[in-house]
């Protein structure tokens, strides 16, 4: 086809076709899990200390998500990428620090997959608690590892990261909404930032 039009392959081999898709991917998300996201952001609105976690393409979307969660709800969060965890910063895990983890597609990204995945198991054997967004998850991995899961459809390795970004805001804005928080108005927050 001609430049630009849909069906043409971009960067790194993303098919554009796939941003088709995205829309209604995303609309399904809004209206059809955002009741499952609302339950679980209620279900853990009175956890003080969150890791929010990514690889890859799901870095940014980890680092966003824990920007928009502290943002709104006025608790400690910080977003790190899944292999730096041995950096010393998985000595803060126990019980009491939750960690959301931006889980790959394992068929469309396996090695980021892989990686996530060891990074969730070495959080679990410190007693850890995950709440794990993800796609097409077996049952019994998110049975025998994570505290909640939260299936998501996938589009492709390259639009999938857009669909966890929402989740990640949903999860952000109905926890802020249970913990009472003005989330039009957050405190301390300028809409523009002046560095001199």
């Amino acid at each position: 086809g001609e430049r630009g039009e849909i069906g043409e392959v971009g960067p790194d081999g993303a098919d554009l076709t796939d941003l088709a898709t995205l829309a209604t991917q995303l609309d399904e998300l809004v209206q059809g899990m955002s009741d499952t996201i609302r339950d679980v952001a209620e279900r853990y609105r009175w956890i003080e200390h969150w890791f929010f976690l990514g690889r890859g393409l799901h870095w940014p979307v980890a680092a966003e998500s824990a920007l928009k969660f502290k943002e709104v709800s006025y608790i400690h969060a910080e977003a790190m990428p899944a292999g730096f965890l041995k950096h010393g910063t998985i000595s803060l895990i126990d019980e009491k620090f939750f960690t959301v983890a931006f889980i790959p597609n394992a068929q469309t990204d396996p090695e980021s997959f892989a990686h996530v995945v060891s990074s969730l198991h070495e959080i679990a054997a410190r007693g850890g608690n995950i709440i794990g967004f993800g796609h097409d998850l077996p049952a019994s991995f998110a049975e025998g590892l994570l505290e909640a899961y939260v299936q998501l459809p996938s589009v492709s390795k390259f639009m999938d990261p857009v669909i966890q970004m929402v989740a990640g805001q949903l999860f952000a804005y109905h926890g802020a909404v249970k913990l009472g928080r003005n989330i039009d108005r957050p405190r301390a927050l300028a809409k523009a930032v002046t560095v001199r």
